[in-house]
């Protein structure tokens, strides 16, 4: 190990959600967090529900890649442009706003990536999008596991 360098080791407490996932619609249940001990609703949603969001999300992040893609071969373009011109003495406005579209695209394609791969259609206390756009962030510390 080097001098000066420390090592962590991150434990994750989670539970499974011991409400059966309904044939149809959203189940609604409490059940008691094994960290915290509060009682908590959680939202399960049907299989078929849950297949859909996830299919949401991925369709949004092949949308969301297919624009990364698109941005990335105008970064190429003007970057040649500028290099090809040599009269700017360096990379123009064009090349940079480009540069940075690109990596605000693929920095928005690896969130929806995650957001793609956790779908499971269990939502928690605060585990919805207008708590996150409101405060920031997600306020789930219960780490629910999903029903089988």
């Amino acid at each position: 190990m080097l001098a000066g360098s420390r090592h962590e080791t991150t434990v994750w407490a989670v539970q499974p959600v011991d409400v059966r996932r309904p044939s149809t619609g959203v189940r609604t249940a409490e059940m008691v967090c094994d960290s915290c001990g509060d009682v908590i609703e959680v939202r399960v949603s049907s299989a078929e529900i849950a297949r859909r969001h996830r299919m949401r999300w991925l369709a949004l992040t092949i949308a969301e890649l297919s624009l990364t893609a698109l941005a990335a071969a105008m970064t190429i373009r003007s970057v040649e442009a500028d290099f090809s011109s040599r009269s700017t003495g360096g990379l123009g406005p064009q090349t940079y706003f480009w540069t940075l579209t690109t990596s605000l695209l693929t920095a928005g394609g690896s969130l929806l990536f995650r957001q793609w791969k956790r779908e499971d259609g269990v939502r928690g206390p605060g585990d919805d999008w207008r708590t996150f756009l409101y405060r920031g962030r997600s306020s789930n510390q219960h780490n629910l596991l999903p029903p089988v």
